[in-house]
């Protein structure tokens, strides 16, 4: 069974996104397949992965709406990006939110049933900022974490925060989740986010990933154009597609080694 990761944080702003697109880009120049399940109802990592939300037949609402209520097998579909598949997301998912079902957080975990994951070698879950259902959905739905931050007092503080959300999931709801990891990302070198990164540091030990992402235009220009980071040539989209390999080969150790709930 692969890693089920639902990457995370509840402040906005942070890069969720682009790091499960990079992740997503690293698994494919790999030669491995990814399947990203997008939970958030911006839907941008959508629409970079060349789906627009409105032209999609089925998205993940339709998994969670108690009166669709369909398998995920009828919403995953090929993305435009070689190797990586999408289960889109639509503005419509913010009702889920509101959603007051108790079952609600579940649905998107049952919806997995029957779906044969193993043909792909990671699936990628990207939360939407906030500490809401959508969030308990992807956490529920995952068997590992991987919570992104940028440099700053305010995203350390959401750290802070989701970590004791996943705390709470992983005692009351989903017994086998486990954090995988914290990235850091949209580095820039300044004395403020030094102190920052040695803070994080501190608190959190081994869990912070060696691999650092730094802040490149290449990242939002090539997603906007709705293309896998390494695509162009320039010098900051080859920094990014080393890094997110580095970074891809140390999630996948780390999921490997804490092991892989069914």
């Amino acid at each position: 069974m692969p890693a089920r990761i639902a990457v995370a944080n509840q402040k906005g702003g942070v890069g969720k996104t682009s790091v499960t697109l990079g992740l997503a880009a690293a698994a494919s120049r790999r030669g491995d397949r990814a399947l990203v399940i997008d939970l958030d109802p911006q839907a941008n990592a959508t629409t970079a992965l060349g789906i627009e939300p409105d032209d999609a037949a089925l998205t993940v609402n339709d998994v969670l709406a108690v009166s669709r209520a369909g398998s995920l097998g009828d919403v995953i579909t090929a993305s435009a990006w070689e190797g990586v598949d999408v289960a889109p997301s639509t503005l419509d998912l913010s009702n889920r939110d509101l959603d007051g079902a108790h079952d609600l957080p579940f649905r998107l975990r049952e919806g997995l049933q029957g779906i044969d994951l193993e043909r792909y070698a990671v699936v990628l879950i990207d939360c939407p900022p906030s500490v809401g259902r959508l969030l308990l959905t992807g956490l529920v739905t995952a068997s590992h974490a991987l919570l992104v931050t940028d440099a700053t007092a305010d995203g350390l503080r959401g750290i802070g925060n989701v970590e004791s959300t996943v705390e709470l999931v992983a005692k009351h709801m989903s017994p086998g989740l486990r954090i995988a990891g914290i990235v850091l990302n949209r580095r820039r070198h300044t004395g403020e986010q030094d102190y920052r990164e040695a803070e994080l540091r501190e608190a959190f030990g081994t869990l912070v990933t060696d691999v650092v992402l730094p802040e490149r235009a290449a990242l939002p220009a090539a997603h906007a154009a709705a293309q896998p980071i390494g695509s162009t040539a320039n010098e900051g989209a080859r920094v990014l597609t080393t890094l997110f390999e580095d970074l891809y080969a140390d999630v996948l150790a780390r999921t490997a080694t804490a092991g892989v709930a069914s």
